[in-house]
């Protein structure tokens, strides 16, 4: 019957540390930057400060918001055809109103895991990943990009 229980015992502890190492794999990353921009032909120069290339496209971006490590904005971008325009926190501070108008938060809680995809504390996000620390959103003509920490 004590033998009985050690391979018992034993069994359980291989089971517990394997769920442990697998878990422990799978990381969490947090989203550094949301972008919106949509995809272009080449020669199409909207800004050249705004052209990224992924995956054999070429998106113009329409803006760029930074976050630090605990989710709240840094700074915003907005390209422009005659250039950038840059705003720090401070600014946004002061004029909540261009959050809202190009749709981003002033803070953000957004995680990516390869188990789950991309999520936050309320919803799912349609995202597809582009490369290692990319993801682009799947629905609509503009896209978000994720770049992830």
């Amino acid at each position: 019957m004590n033998s009985q229980k050690k391979l018992i015992a034993t069994i359980f502890a291989f089971i517990l540390l394997n769920h442990t190492s697998c878990k422990t794999q799978i990381q969490e990353r947090s989203v550094n930057s949301i972008s919106m921009g949509i995809e272009v032909q080449t020669g199409y120069v909207f800004s050249p400060e705004a052209e990224i290339k992924l995956n054999n496209k070429i998106y113009s971006l329409r803006h760029k918001a930074e976050y630090d490590y605990k989710g709240n904005i840094v700074k915003l971008t907005i390209y422009k055809p005659e250039g950038k325009l840059e705003y720090d926190k401070h600014d946004l501070l002061k004029d909540s109103g261009l959050l809202q108008y190009i749709n981003l938060p002033i803070s953000q809680h957004l995680r990516y895991s390869s188990l789950q995809g991309l999520f936050d504390e309320n919803k799912m996000v349609p995202a597809r990943v582009i490369n290692d620390s990319v993801l682009i959103s799947t629905e609509g003509t503009s896209k978000m990009f994720y770049s992830l920490n």
